[in-house]
């Protein structure tokens, strides 16, 4: 076969890009693998790629290329280990429109084998024969090279994408047999599809210094007049309680506050209309017309897992810095934490399927279309109907048609027939405008096989948008099944949520992708989040004094004072709990620590073999940014370790979750409960 080259038939051909090759903590990591590996997953995003071939070194435990059994490697990606794993940044959005195929080798203990294609099979030659062939991966001097070699027997026309690859020699024997043989090297063009992110200060440039409540500025305007503008003072944001009753929460919203800060100050015709109100003196809105943020703030990191009632930021700075950023930071943490949770427990329902935000018509404003759209990805989304979020975070885009498409036309079969010619392979056709069952489907499979077909394409898919969804779906896979489409997806929309989704794959719903619109975007079963910002502490001389507000309420009792935050492990790595101890504490990892629960302060109890890591991290220290700031696709990945090795499973069922308890030293404890004695 002799494959035409268009711009959107590129089979990819992934070598070997597992978590030992490809993370500084793998067991072999290649120096070059994390920028080859960004460069690989950007180029998935390409619509030209429709195929993706991975292989995989998948080795016994005793396996014979391991020093331990008498050969040059250390022990690397073991059947079924973390170490063998695709690396995560390669399971992309819409990762179903591919045509996807895995290799594993090394499977046997006495054979090596760094080509995956040594002796083909006749399916393997059959895909290795479609499409425009590129080749990367880990190793370049290794497996890449030897792979490269099985496949220009059968293509000699294959190309390698060195930009995705890393080479344990850095590249010098991969590129001498390029250019000895005259191999092609793959450039990536310029696609609509993998847009450059821009910042959200350049998708919103609106001045924000005035998005507090009024109360904020009076209450700086008293510590300016009573001459405690420089008071510094520690202020904590947490959370109270789990939206949806769930087990946990997702932290999102980190990195519009870091631009927020950033950029933070009040312009010209802030200060006249704060003069307008005839309520600050002109000292006063000099000061602010002048400000800037000096103070401290530590965090915990974006898309970290999150529980009630522990400091998710820590702001310490003069009083009125600290005051007037209250309002700002709550509304982004409020607004991401909750959306991003959602999502999450909608994807988690989907049990692997595909699912799509479709909910910016459905959103509050602009902003929350947006930014719901992020902190939804966040959560684990696949992708957004939103294109203006795609512009702004560099997310996935998707979109089918509307109901007027098909309406416009005189029936469904000249708009079918009419949008394939246009999109080709790419084509979703929405099936329920008139008769699901009698009529959209059938159409359907009429218009692939007279007009997709013929042109050596495939019905990507088709959309129910009504009706009983475990019902239709599966009447409808079948009528697709029978017409030889077994390919095409079935994605369902409207009105989705964790429960529904749950219901239909318990049906036996036969959806592949879901988009979900209003219960997500819009946080539709609790829509509030609920953080607060509480005043924790406030320095006299060089100390720290804590404060604490109570409450007829107990649940409303704040946790004082300035404090650090642990996430403590098992043995095996599993999240057994947090803990809150003073800020003067250090926790040794290599001892016993003792603690108490705050749900049964009356027993003192121990955590042994147990490994602590701090959650709460420097991120301004004198008004200067200190950290850099993770990309939105490493949140994302970030959130998905947590989820797969941390947290517990029990913790992220939907019903009556395994509480994650939050424990407190010992010192700490008693400091908290002599300053509620001290109100009394």
């Amino acid at each position: 076969m002799n494959p035409t080259h268009t711009k959107s038939d590129i089979h990819l051909v992934i070598v070997d890009v597992q978590h030992d090759f490809a993370h500084p903590e793998g067991a072999l990591f290649v120096p070059g693998a994390e920028q080859a590996v960004k460069n690989i997953a950007d180029l998935l995003h390409d619509p030209r790629v429709t195929q993706v071939t991975f292989t995989l070194d998948w080795h016994p435990f005793d396996h014979s290329s391991f020093k331990a059994h008498g050969g040059i490697w250390p022990r690397h990606c073991v059947q079924f280990s973390k170490g063998a794993s695709l690396h995560e940044s390669l399971w992309v959005e819409n990762f179903d429109r591919f045509d996807t195929h895995f290799v594993r080798k090394g499977q046997l203990r006495d054979c090596e084998e760094y080509g995956a294609f040594a002796d083909p099979t006749p399916e393997q030659r059959e895909w290795l024969n479609q499409g425009r062939l590129v080749v990367c991966g880990i190793a370049g001097d290794y497996c890449v090279l030897e792979t490269l070699k099985n496949i220009l027997r059968l293509r000699p026309d294959a190309e390698v994408f060195t930009a995705g690859v890393a080479s344990i020699d850095g590249g010098t024997a991969l590129e001498a047999y390029l250019s000895e043989n005259n191999i092609p090297v793959f450039t990536r063009r310029s696609s609509p599809f993998s847009p450059t992110p821009m910042s959200t200060s350049s998708f919103n440039k609106r001045s924000v210094a005035l998005l507090t409540d009024l109360y904020e500025i009076t209450m700086a305007h008293g510590y300016f007049e009573e001459g405690r503008a420089e008071t510094i003072v520690t202020f904590d944001v947490f959370y109270r309680q789990n939206p949806d009753n769930g087990g946990f929460s997702i932290f999102a919203g980190l990195e519009q506050i870091v631009e927020y800060i950033n950029e933070l100050h009040f312009s010209d015709d802030d200060i006249a209309y704060l003069r307008s109100l005839g309520l600050f003196s002109e000292p006063f809105l000099e000061y602010l017309h002048n400000f800037r943020f000096t103070g401290d703030i530590d965090a915990v990191p974006e898309g970290s897992i999150i529980y009630p009632n522990e400091p998710l930021i820590t702001v310490t700075a003069p009083i009125i810095e600290a005051q007037l950023i209250e309002t700002f930071l709550l509304t982004q943490v409020n607004h991401q934490s909750l959306i991003a949770t959602k999502a999450n427990r909608i994807v988690r329902a989907a049990q692997g399927r595909s699912v799509a935000d479709m909910g910016a018509r459905r959103a509050h404003n602009i902003d929350a279309a947006v930014y719901g759209a992020r902190a939804a990805y966040i959560g684990g989304v696949n992708s957004t109907a939103t294109a203006l979020a795609g512009k702004a975070f560099g997310i996935p885009v998707v979109g089918t048609m509307a109901h007027s498409w098909i309406m416009f036309f005189d029936g469904e079969y000249d708009a079918f027939k009419r949008y394939a010619e246009i999109y080709g392979s790419s084509s979703v056709f929405l099936v329920d405008t008139y008769d699901t069952l009698k009529s959209g489907v059938p159409t359907a499979i009429r218009v692939a096989q007279e007009v997709l077909i013929p042109r050596g394409q495939r019905l990507l898919g088709v959309r129910i948008d009504s009706g009983d969804m475990a019902y239709l779906s599966k009447k409808v896979r079948a009528m697709l099944d029978e017409a030889g489409l077994q390919d095409c997806k079935i994605m369902a929309s409207n009105s989705l949520d964790e429960r529904t989704i749950t219901s239909i794959i318990a049906q036996g719903g036969c959806v592949d992708s879901y988009g979900v619109g209003e219960r997500l975007i819009t946080a539709y079963s609790d829509a509030k989040f609920g953080a607060v910002y509480k005043l924790a502490a406030i320095k006299h001389g060089e100390t720290f004094v804590p404060k604490i507000k109570l409450s007829e309420n107990v649940g409303k009792i704040t946790n004082p004072g300035r404090k650090r935050l642990y996430r403590v492990y098992s043995e095996k790595g599993h999240s057994i709990a947090d803990l809150i101890t003073c800020d003067t504490e250090t926790v040794n990892g290599g001892a016993p620590f003792e603690y108490l629960s705050p749900e049964k302060p009356w027993t003192v109890r121990t955590f042994e073999h147990c490994t602590f890591r701090e959650l709460l991290n420097p991120l301004f220290r004198n008004g200067q940014l200190v950290t850099k700031l993770p990309t939105l696709e490493e949140i994302r990945a970030y959130v998905r370790r947590q989820l797969d090795e941390e947290v517990w499973k029990e913790e992220q069922r939907f019903e009556n979750p395994h509480i994650h308890y939050l424990d407190m030293s010992v010192k700490y404890y008693q400091m908290k409960m002599d300053l509620m004695k001290k109100h009394e």
